[in-house]
């Protein structure tokens, strides 16, 4: 990952240098994942699980939403267990499609 990011980051703002690439360290996509306050942008915890658990990613806030949201639950699931599981193949995946957005421009 290129620069630090800062706590919160505003879709406007975002970069390539800010968004970790989809092969980086799980530490690295937590601490992105968190530049975004998932449940203050979807209104609340309820609405923020229901873009998650609906897989609603037609928006660059929308996958935003869904990595924050995924990082949250993991903060409460043992991992040890994952003997050879990617615990973040699906945020690999949002980072692809976040990478995707921010290079086309499009920052909804």
């Amino acid at each position: 990952m290129g620069e630090e990011p800062r706590s919160k980051i505003p879709n406007r703002e975002l970069t390539l240098n800010l968004v970790p690439s989809p092969d980086a360290k799980v530490a690295d996509i937590e601490r992105f994942a968190l530049t975004l306050n998932g449940y203050g942008e979807a209104g609340s915890f309820e609405a923020c699980a229901e873009i998650a658990l609906a897989k609603r990613q037609k928006t660059l806030t929308e996958l935003r939403i869904t990595l924050f949201f995924n990082q949250r639950a993991r903060r409460f699931v043992d991992l040890d267990g994952l003997d050879g599981v990617d615990p973040v193949k699906e945020d690999r995946e949002l980072l692809r499609l976040i990478r995707a957005r921010i290079a086309a421009g499009k920052l909804e």
